[in-house]
């Protein structure tokens, strides 16, 4: 099958949200095992998503068309396509049109989402093969797998730093989670057995980062704590490059402890990534996320803010079976969360993948497109290419992660509190929780929904909007958000509030959110800026 002319091809998308492109390391891996085994005459990397962000494609309608000519015009016997659930309706419309060419290569699709794909679905995509294995797997490669990648083979760093606000390069480091939370596709993909790199290994993809200027990197590996030995050394590994690189990783709310987090920030760590999921326990049972080691969750915001780290706290608020009470559960968390640490937090919607233990048992599935999750494909072909919108309309199976399963909370409701609540939950925490506790939040949320254009709508038109909802649903909300508008405005001269001043130390940081918001309304006080 990988014989010939082989192309492997990185599909266009827009760059929103995130800060950095890099080369993907699936297609790394692969040119990097196909040349070292020999089994290419000539090999040909084309990242489409970095051409698209260099302005060398066009976005919208005519990507599709565009883009298959670009690989036709590799003249390659074999095509490689990683395939992620966010652009996998763009690939199909992609290579609708290859296969219409005069000479079409055989098409190869690789990537998490097909990987979970079952061989009746794999059966309905309009590759030849659709691989459900690693590269390493795929190709028979025996021994350790995880070998540094030959980054060579990939369009230089240098492209991808001058199109990304953040550049950062990626290096794998383990694979495989302990864990079987029933929406992920972690151990699907990798299994349950962890497989780490070995350290020399680190530090030579360390010093390629470094040889090309890019000196903070973000380690792969979605529990990287899980397994103390492995910590040890990758921090051996990153010790020569002590205040030189900076890193991010990844793990759960349950596999780290203050010392352990003080030791990473030393090491050189300012981000980790926690998938908290839930603030309550019988979501997380439902999950099967068997976390009952779970830290208070304001205790562990704190732990990162001692220890100089800037986390992410992501939640889910929308999962299966969840009333409105395991919502405001998790968001009570989420705002007590940001109170410690704003923008911090990230409220996040189910996203059902197929094969997963939720993708098989979810039964009903409804369309979702206007979820923030469809951004990235509206940004890239816009809301007008109707053979990349037919495609997930036409199989919702296929492409489930476009659809949500039912909800006992509005689904617009659902859709605002994760298109705008990241903004809102960091700016006005102190609000947010009075929101959640007063339980006013989903109809302040509910109102931002029915403003339409508030989808395109700048930062502080969102502020605005918000505002005047809350002043619509909450007098105390409103006071919370009159004084936290105030503190974060330096030149303002003043203010009269019921709101205790006291807050304002550390940015209102929260040692214990056990009392409610309302108790912290004094009597009337006037209050100035030092600067004032």
């Amino acid at each position: 099958m990988w014989s010939g002319r082989v192309g492997l091809v990185n599909p266009p998308s827009a760059m929103i949200g995130g800060t950095y492109l890099a080369p993907p390391l699936g297609l790394v891996d692969l040119a990097s095992h196909l040349t070292s085994r020999r089994l290419v005459d000539s090999l040909e990397f084309l990242d489409l998503a970095l051409e698209l962000n260099e302005g060398k494609l066009p976005f919208g309608e005519s990507l599709p068309i565009v883009a298959a000519q670009r690989i036709l015009a590799g003249d390659f016997d074999v095509c490689a396509i990683s395939v992620q659930c966010f652009n996998f309706p763009l690939v199909e419309a992609i290579v609708a049109h290859v296969k219409r060419g005069e000479k079409p290569p055989r098409i190869v699709y690789g990537g998490h989402h097909v990987a979970l794909l079952s061989e009746e679905l794999k059966a309905e995509c309009l590759a030849d093969h659709v691989s459900s294995k690693t590269v390493e797997a795929e190709l028979g490669v025996e021994g350790n797998a995880l070998r540094p990648p030959e980054h060579w083979l990939a369009p230089s760093p240098e492209r991808y730093a001058a199109v990304s606000k953040n550049p950062t390069g990626i290096i794998e480091i383990g694979r495989g989670c302990p864990f079987d939370c029933e929406y992920c596709s972690i151990p699907r993909v990798f299994g349950r057995r962890l497989s780490f790199k070995a350290a020399r290994d680190i530090s030579s993809e360390v010093q390629f980062w470094l040889s090309h200027d890019i000196r903070h990197l973000h380690l792969v590996d979605d529990t990287f704590t899980a397994d103390r030995r492995h910590v040890e050394e990758v921090l051996d590994a990153l010790g020569p490059f002590s205040g030189t690189v900076t890193w991010s990783a990844m793990t759960r709310a349950d596999l780290v402890d203050r010392q352990l987090l003080t030791k990473l920030a030393s090491a050189g760590c300012v981000s980790i990534l926690y998938g908290i999921d839930a603030g309550n326990a019988s979501t997380r049972r439902r999950m099967s996320k068997r976390a009952s080691r779970y830290p208070e969750l304001a205790d562990l915001a704190n732990w990162n803010v001692e220890a100089g780290i800037s986390p992410s706290f992501y939640f889910i608020i929308d999962y299966v079976s969840d009333t409105i009470e395991d919502l405001y559960a998790s968001l009570l968390e989420a705002a007590s969360m940001s109170l410690v640490d704003p923008g911090s937090v990230r409220l996040n919607l189910t996203r059902v993948n197929p094969g997963t233990s939720l993708g098989e048992t979810t039964e009903v599935l409804i369309p979702n497109f206007d979820a923030p999750y469809a951004d990235t494909l509206k940004a890239t072909v816009g809301i007008g290419c109707d053979e990349v919108w037919r495609r997930i309309r036409d199989k919702p199976a296929l492409f489930s992660t476009y659809y949500c399963p039912p909800s006992a909370i509005p689904r617009p409701i659902l859709n605002a509190l994760a298109r705008y609540g990241n903004l809102l939950i960091a700016e006005f925490p102190l609000t947010f929780l009075d929101l959640v506790q007063s339980k006013n939040l989903l109809d302040v949320f509910s109102d931002l929904a029915n403003v339409p254009s508030l989808e395109m709508a700048t930062a502080d038109e969102i502020k605005a909007a918000f505002s005047s909802a809350v002043d619509r649903f909450s007098e105390s909300g409103l006071e919370f958000l009159e004084f936290e508008r105030w503190f974060l405005a330096s030149d303002a001269k003043g203010i009269l509030t019921r709101v205790d001043g006291s807050l304002t130390r550390d940015r209102m940081q929260a040692k214990s959110m056990g009392s409610l918001s309302s108790a912290l309304l004094r009597k009337p006080r006037y209050y100035r800026h030092a600067a004032s």
